[in-house]
């Protein structure tokens, strides 16, 4: 997904239509639109509602698509997890059968999503199941990208008895996404197999932090990576941003858990307005936010503050980018 400033990259974003059930779905034909949202039908021929907060992501998505630092940040992070590794594997018994569990997350950890959401700007488009159903199914082998030093780091480990290696992702229960999920890690070069690919649900006994806790008992260490302080399975009931700040997140932080920077969705979005707020008001909370801040967004234009907002809000508001700062 990196590429220079003076390219475009068109993605075909799954658009999605209903043939008979939400298990048959199919790309809709539709003119493609780009990652920064050019697509070729008039807004007026349109009923956009969420256009507004889907301009939001256009700055995030640069960032992640065409930012050397990002991709300089993700080798870091992985350096980082490999150190981490190396450390667990060094209290094991010599000559034992203890273990290390390695916890990976799938998307935006291992693989980057943005084209999923580059296809939403512009649009009115819902996060509905069923988008995601054709992004799971197709998609995602076609358009993501390997996060920079995810592969290595994995492989590195793949072989080594020493290391329980677990894909975890929490996504439906479709009854073909785990054999999806399995074809798209396998076809980027992952070691995912049957037996250690996990497809985590919000039903009880199934979530992460369930999934987590079982590898946490059956290996002497842990090491969790994902682009969410959730990925490593614990409770926040005070929520992410009073919990990373904790004497135990702190010392788990880079040695336990590692976070993968992502700056285009997660809990922090949330922070400036409770649910059933409306997309106009939603928009106002978060620019009444940065208006707060030292920011100064006074005679900066409509559409520039709408790039610049969320990733602003990421850098004030998201406990995960202060844990992986």
């Amino acid at each position: 997904m990196l590429q220079s400033a003076h390219e475009t990259q068109t993605v075909r974003p799954p658009v999605v239509e209903v043939v008979s059930d939400t298990t048959q779905i199919k790309p809709a034909k539709r003119p493609c639109l780009t990652t920064t949202g050019a697509g070729d039908i008039p807004l007026a021929d349109r009923q956009v509602k969420k256009r507004k907060l889907y301009q939001e992501l256009t700055q995030a998505l640069e960032w992640k698509q065409k930012s050397a630092a990002y991709k300089a940040l993700c080798i870091q992070t992985f350096a980082f997890a490999e150190r981490a590794l190396e450390q667990k594997l060094a209290k094991l018994t010599p000559n034992s059968d203890e273990t290390v569990g390695l916890v990976l997350d799938v998307d935006d950890c291992l693989l980057e999503c943005s084209p999923f959401f580059g296809g939403m700007v512009d649009t009115d488009e819902q996060m509905s199941e069923d988008r995601s159903i054709v992004w799971w199914r197709d998609g995602q082998r076609e358009m993501s990208t390997v996060i920079a030093g995810a592969l290595e780091f994995v492989k590195k480990y793949a072989d080594d008895k020493r290391v329980k290696i677990t894909f975890l992702t929490s996504r439906t229960q479709h009854p073909k996404l785990k054999q999806w999920t399995l074809d798209t890690l396998q076809h980027f070069g992952f070691p995912a197999k049957d037996d250690n690919l996990i497809i985590a649900h919000r039903e009880k006994g199934h979530s992460k932090p369930d999934h987590i806790q079982k590898i946490r008992e059956s290996n002497k260490e842990i090491l969790t990576m994902g682009d969410k302080l959730s990925d490593a399975g614990d409770k926040m009931p005070d929520g992410p941003a009073a919990w990373v700040h904790t004497p135990d997140t702190m010392r788990k932080l880079g040695r336990d858990h590692i976070v993968v920077p992502n700056s285009l969705y997660g809990h922090w979005e949330g922070i400036t307005h409770k649910a059933g707020f409306d997309i106009e008001e939603e928009t106002k909370a978060r620019l009444n936010k940065l208006k707060k801040s030292s920011i100064d967004l006074d005679g900066t234009p409509e559409e520039d503050k709408a790039r610049e907002a969320l990733q602003n809000l990421h850098y004030m508001q998201s406990a995960s980018f202060e844990a992986y700062m």
